[in-house]
């Protein structure tokens, strides 16, 4: 598996949409100001959005349960795992080290604190992950399409998808729950909605729905007031959530598959989970050698997730070593 999201074959206008999201989730963690409100509303919804698309109703029903979950494992969670020691490693025991003034109290406290948040939590805090808070998608995503799995072995899926978007809400009203689970239930509902689209690809992508759903994804973005914070299970009114980050989420897609994708960009899109493990030690680079600058950083964060990309890409080994 190269990516975030499952395909036997490489479709240029889908890694562009990635790459898309991907750089959103780089303006977010680089704090861009008056960015956040925008972004935050949809750049997760859509990779669950696009899962769902790649979701393969055939194939995943054949396949027993304890299949399915190995094959899921291997995708999200060994890519976790490898992640979050080689952050462990990095920030957690070397750049600790010297920042907390050697092994002193604080120094184990937050080792056992990383520990607890890799093996158990899973939040996406850099209180309980090593600079590495971004693969909460991994246990979420692993978490949610489980999930979804045995939903979809229902005789009435509607409804399992329903009953999970009521859990999710119930979630987001009282608790943080470990592996994100409570954001997994939240994002069912667009793995089921990416699914349903794929069915109904050739009458969506037409430029009288299109152009429609760009000119309505623009006014939501625009007025959006609303604060979205999946990773931290909180969407203020959660219905309104759903719609707003359908139609955009759909306006992307079917926007960049009429385009037809840019072969440059769509390279910064094969290798997500990569650019999501290591985004906040590239920040960290980012942000050094531009002394602060958010906008600066922004870039050079970008350069360097796209030397990163291009290096796993290119070298098989290292590709092995650290997803």
């Amino acid at each position: 598996m190269n990516n975030i999201v499952e395909t036997n074959t490489r479709m240029d206008w889908l890694d562009t949409v990635k790459a898309i999201g991907m750089i959103l989730v780089y303006i977010g963690h680089c704090n861009i100001p008056g960015w956040n409100k925008y972004i935050y509303l949809f750049h997760m919804p859509l990779f669950f959005f696009i899962s769902g698309y790649l979701w393969n109703k055939e194939k995943n029903q054949k396949l027993d349960s304890s299949t399915f979950i190995k094959k899921k494992i291997k995708a999200y969670i060994i890519p976790y795992f490898k992640i979050a020691t080689i952050c462990f490693i990095i920030y957690g025991i070397f750049i600790n080290f010297f920042r907390l003034g050697g092994f002193t109290t604080d120094f184990f406290q937050q080792l056992f604190k990383y520990i607890y948040g890799i093996f158990i939590y899973s939040r996406g805090t850099v209180e309980w992950l090593p600079q590495c808070s971004p693969i909460w998608f991994l246990t979420c995503l692993f978490c949610a399409e489980i999930i979804y799995y045995f939903i979809m072995r229902m005789k009435y899926p509607i409804i399992g998808v329903i009953f999970s978007c009521f859990i999710g809400f119930i979630f987001s009203k009282c608790i943080k729950a470990p592996w994100n689970i409570d954001n997994a239930f939240s994002a069912i509902f667009f793995l089921y909605i990416g699914m349903q689209v794929r069915q109904y690809w050739k009458t969506l992508t037409n430029w009288k729905i299109i152009l429609p759903l760009l000119v309505i994804s623009g006014i939501i973005i625009y007025t959006n007031e609303t604060l979205v914070d999946f990773d931290g299970n909180r969407y203020s009114n959660m219905l309104m959530m759903y719609i707003k980050s359908t139609i955009i989420s759909l306006s992307v897609l079917t926007f960049v598959y009429k385009w037809g994708g840019v072969k440059w960009l769509s390279f910064f899109g094969k290798e997500t989970i990569v650019l999501f493990g290591y985004n906040y030690l590239i920040n960290i680079v980012a942000f050094k050698l531009c002394n602060s600058n958010v906008y600066f950083a922004l870039i050079v964060a970008i350069m360097l997730g796209a030397t990163l990309v291009l290096t796993v890409s290119k070298f098989e080994k290292i590709k092995k070593i650290i997803r």
